[in-house]
């Protein structure tokens, strides 16, 4: 066994050329780029273990997935030198060892792993610097700090299995730790095990009204703390503290107020909100846009969404991450369809039709007649 610098370019993965030496099948290519950010950041840490395979070139047994991450950063023809470890072995004795490194690895728990990024926060690192060296998103970052930061009693229950990671997450609803051991010490005397609803309940975080968390999406969390209000956020669902729910509502209904007279001004008989109407209105007499008229790449980029989505749909490996990202597809379609059917209404449709606005649908995609101005109208032609 001997330690040597090969040029990238003379390295090849283990799965090809007929070597066979790479036990890793599922996740080959999986979190790469995560793997590039951090070598990029921290230099290469690991050497590769390799074979020669006597052309000269070198079959790696050993740190795969870090090769493609190398190829990623340099090029996958670049003669960058790599640090690795030349086995002599053959290719049994090479598959073995892939094999040995990865079913003795152990992940972090999760506990160190958020202690571990909590300390680098300590020692001065921002949030973008995380960000950048883990291949994380910057919602990501706050998740572990906010983990990372609960009270050692909260942890050490994680860690020993006593209480799940879903309500571990509920405990950063309260942003001091002597808060999180009063409502974990309340908890527990009950003698079950503390769940996260339990958590919240306690909190006050699910007493809210069912629209706040719509409405701090829709207003945004800075916006509203410049208009002076302050909130908890819920990093791991929409499960928002807010101080003052009164100027929540009225900073949305002042938004939603703009659209309408956007609408108003752009020709359109009316324009309002939802809860100014009667009860019922969503109901009244929609017009009916048979095709839709796309324009550019919409028609292109909803077919392919939609097909997507089936194929979440339809998938026997479904995540939450293939939920989230057919959630975000939907809403794509829909917002591709409401364009085009917002543009399928002339001058003249506009001048005898409405829309409604709210939260939800406030780009105010649907086009109704007033049933009260129907009604008046039958009644006038009756006379």
């Amino acid at each position: 066994m001997s330690d040597l610098q090969i040029p990238l370019n003379r390295l090849k993965f283990g799965h090809e050329d007929g070597a066979g030496i790479n036990a890793r099948v599922v996740g080959r290519d999986e979190g790469i780029a995560e793997l590039a950010a951090n070598i990029h950041a921290r230099g290469q840490i690991e050497n590769l273990v390799v074979k020669e395979m006597g052309d000269g070139f070198y079959p790696v047994s050993n740190g795969n997935r870090r090769l493609a991450a190398f190829h990623m950063i340099f090029g996958e023809h670049a003669e960058e030198p790599i640090n690795c470890t030349l086995r002599e072995v053959d290719e049994a004795g090479a598959f073995e060892d892939s094999l040995t490194t990865a079913v003795t690895a152990k992940q972090l728990h999760p506990v160190d792993q958020y202690e571990a990024f909590a300390k680098l926060e300590e020692r001065g690192k921002s949030n973008e610097e995380i960000a950048r060296q883990y291949g994380m998103s910057e919602k990501e970052v706050r998740q572990a700090l906010a983990l990372g930061r609960l009270s050692p009693k909260i942890r050490q229950a994680w860690r020993a299995g006593d209480i799940a990671a879903e309500t571990a997450q509920a405990f950063t609803l309260a942003l001091d730790q002597k808060t999180q051991d009063k409502v974990f010490e309340k908890l527990a005397r009950g003698g079950g095990r503390v769940q996260h609803w339990s958590v919240k309940r306690e909190l006050g975080a699910d007493a809210l009204d069912r629209d706040v968390a719509q409405l701090v999406e829709f207003i945004g969390a800075e916006a509203y703390r410049a208009a002076g209000g302050t909130i908890t956020e819920d990093l791991f669902g929409s499960s928002h503290i807010v101080s003052d729910e009164a100027l929540l509502k009225q900073m949305a209904r002042s938004i939603l107020i703009a659209k309408c007279e956007e609408l108003r001004a752009d020709g359109w008989a009316w324009a309002e909100l939802e809860g100014d109407l009667p009860h019922g209105a969503r109901w009244w007499p929609q017009s009916d846009i048979r095709k839709l008229p796309y324009e550019g790449d919409e028609l292109e980029r909803r077919i392919k969404a939609a097909a997507r989505v089936e194929e979440i749909d339809e998938s026997d490996e479904w995540t939450d991450e293939m939920g989230e990202e057919a959630d975000r597809l939907r809403v794509d379609i829909e917002l591709i369809d409401a364009a085009a059917r917002m543009r399928g209404f002339d001058a003249k449709k506009r001048k005898s039709l409405g829309c409604i606005v709210d939260v939800e649908e406030w780009q105010a995609d649907r086009a109704l007649r007033r049933q009260e101005a129907r009604q008046r109208e039958a009644v006038e032609g009756r006379s």
